[in-house]
C-alpha cells in the first residue's frame, strides 16, 4: 500500500517517528535498563532497514511494471480489517521488541508477552482470511470473464 502512494517517502520520518516514540513513552513509565537496544536495534532499524525496505518496494513496483498509483484511503477502506492489523501489528511490534532494553517486572514482561503471541495469532488469522477473499474474488471475476466467452 505504502509504495503504490504518492507518499510513499512518508513512510520513512513515520517509521523514525514510531520507533522513537515507543521508546520515549516506554521511558516515561519504566527505566531504561540497557541503552545499547536503542543504538544496536532501533536505530539501524528506523535509518536503515525502513528506508531500504521502501526502496526495495519501489524498485520492485517498476521491475514488475506497476503503474498507476493508489489512494491510500481507498485502499484503507477497501481492506479495512487487513491494513489496520497491519499497521496494530507493526506498532505492538516495535513496543514489544522495546520493552527488553526497559526494566520491567517479570509479571508485566509476561503479559506483554501474551498479548503479543495474542496479536500475532489475530493478525495472521486476518491476514489469512484476507488473503483468501481475495483469491475469491479473483475466482469470481476469471469464472465471469470464462462464462462471458462462452456465450459468445
Amino acid at each position: 500500500m505504502v509504495a503504490r502512494s504518492r507518499y510513499a517517502y512518508g513512510f520513512i520520518p513515520i517509521n523514525i517517528g514510531i520507533s522513537f516514540g515507543m521508546f520515549y513513552i516506554i521511558g516515561l513509565f519504566y527505566k531504561i535498563s540497557s541503552m545499547g537496544f536503542l543504538y544496536y536495534g532501533v536505530i539501524p532499524f528506523s535509518l536503515f532497514f525502513a528506508p531500504l525496505m521502501l526502496y526495495v518496494m519501489l524498485r520492485r513496483r517498476k521491475n514488475s511494471f506497476s503503474v498507476g498509483e493508489w489512494s491510500v484511503y481507498k485502499a484503507l477502506m477497501n481492506h479495512k480489517a487487513i491494513y489496520i492489523s497491519s499497521i496494530i501489528f507493526y506498532i505492538f511490534s516495535i513496543f514489544f521488541l522495546e520493552s527488553y532494553s526497559f526494566t520491567i517486572p517479570s509479571a508485566v514482561s509476561n503479559d506483554i508477552f501474551y498479548i503479543f503471541t495474542g496479536a500475532l495469532t489475530a493478525y495472521y488469522l486476518i491476514v489469512g482470511f484476507g488473503i483468501a477473499g481475495v483469491g475469491m474474488e479473483i475466482k469470481k471475476k476469471r469464472k465471469s470473464l470464462e462464462n462471458m466467452s462462452d456465450q459468445k
